[in-house]
């Protein structure tokens, strides 16, 4: 998940923000829904799996992650059923991009 928040934020992000300015909300949403997640997953890494809240903890990351892809496959990606977000190429410079150390 780091990969793919660290990827959506460093380049396709800014390539959405730069194709369709007027999409700038859109994707500053994009980015809240990224810190959420990664705050709950964050949660869970540090608590037993025998905790009383683990499980609701792990249903609600994973509602929220199939949230976001539905959101993203639905708005941002051409072939999607809406497919009325910014039109980016998805690959273009991911290929080579490298989460900074320690965030991976």
């Amino acid at each position: 998940m780091t990969v793919h928040t660290y990827l959506e934020e460093e380049i396709f992000y800014p390539a959405a923000r730069e194709a369709a300015p007027e999409e700038k909300d859109r994707v500053l949403e994009r980015v809240e829904e990224h810190h959420g997640m990664v705050w709950q997953l964050s949660e869970l890494q540090g608590l037993d799996p025998a905790d009383k809240t683990f499980d609701a903890k792990a249903t609600v990351l994973i509602e929220n992650v199939r949230h976001h892809v539905e959101k993203e496959e639905d708005e941002w990606f051409p072939g999607g059923p809406q497919g009325d977000g910014p039109q980016v190429p998805a690959g273009a410079r991911a290929g080579n991009a490298r989460p900074p150390r320690g965030r991976a």
